[in-house]
């Protein structure tokens, strides 16, 4: 017979920030500094550091690659040498026409707390990224999975916004996407905090 024992093994919280996004589209959008509902547009880069990340045509986020800025140095780097960090990346330079803007972003982190857990008992510190290690990141109304660097590996599906308000509804649905256990509760762990790419 399989047993099913509660264990609560995700955590949510929700945390708001600010990032880099560099635009190829030559018309700036205004964006609020907290947007729980953000949705980037096709050509964006948005460094969510340590990791940039392009918008696809459908405004889902891929990962290009690593900065090579260190982290001690990120809170210093001018929006130029950010410009150049992700055209190193990406072998090419970007367009004389990309934008670069500030962009406020509200997101929720589902923690999985074994995972957090059982690195702490090892006496390894969780990688220092934007985003938690193997968790899901609900980011405007896309949902991601991380990896163990935190950066976000996979596009698991959509929440619509009248999905989130009814919490029940909410809660089936980001089991569905991402296949916790349907009996697990998720349960929320703080007040919002706040998050800085650079």
């Amino acid at each position: 017979m399989n047993t099913f024992y509660p264990s609560k093994p995700y955590g949510m919280e929700v945390e708001t920030g600010h990032t880099l996004l560099l635009s190829m589209h030559t018309e700036e959008i205004r964006r609020p500094l907290s947007n729980p509902f953000i949705r980037f547009r096709p050509d964006e880069y948005v460094l969510l550091y340590p990791h940039w990340y392009r918008a696809n045509e459908q405004g889902i986020l891929q990962c290009v690659g690593r900065s090579r800025v260190p982290a001690q140095e990120s809170s210093s780097t001018r929006g130029a040498d950010w410009r150049l960090d992700v055209e190193t990346l990406l072998a090419r330079p970007l367009s004389h026409h990309a934008l670069q803007q500030l962009c406020g972003l509200t997101f929720v982190c589902f923690l999985n707390l074994r995972y957090l857990v059982a690195l702490a008992l090892a006496g390894k510190e969780p990688p220092k990224s934007f985003f938690p290690p193997c968790s899901f990141v609900l980011l405007g109304t896309r949902l991601y999975a991380t990896d163990q660097q935190g950066c976000l590996s996979s596009y698991l599906g959509e929440i619509s916004g009248q999905t989130m308000r009814n919490e029940p509804a909410f809660h089936r649905r980001l089991k569905k996407l991402t296949g916790i256990d349907s009996r697990t509760d998720v349960q929320s762990l703080q007040v919002p905090r706040r998050k800085h790419t650079h």
